[in-house]
């Protein structure tokens, strides 16, 4: 996910990512998170977090965990569109992913 804010915002995103980033790593199927921050054009600065996780399987249920829609409260709030994917083996999805992954969350 990349972010966009102006300074005093990249660092309550970053604040609010940093606590949500805790559980993330603590999981034994996470892999890795990353959270880093970087200036851009007009002031603006971009924060991007990334979690890996050891299989599809998982990021579907993080997909389903109350963490991942806080997730997204925080990525309301960029300036600018949030830039959000999923790279998935064989294909990179956006936000129609979590739709389909919530609708089917009996299934599985």
């Amino acid at each position: 996910m990349a972010l966009t804010a102006r300074h005093a915002e990249a660092w309550r995103l970053v604040d609010a990512l940093g606590a949500l980033i805790a559980p993330a790593r603590h999981d034994l199927e996470c892999v890795g998170c990353r959270l880093v921050v970087s200036s851009g054009p007009d002031d603006g600065w971009r924060v991007h977090y990334l979690e890996e996780w050891s299989s599809e399987t998982a990021l579907r249920h993080q997909v389903r965990l109350a963490r991942f829609p806080q997730l997204m409260n925080i990525a309301e709030r960029s300036l600018t569109p949030p830039e959000i994917a999923f790279e998935l083996e064989h294909d990179t999805r956006g936000l129609d992913y979590v739709d389909e992954v919530r609708r089917h969350a009996g299934e599985s």
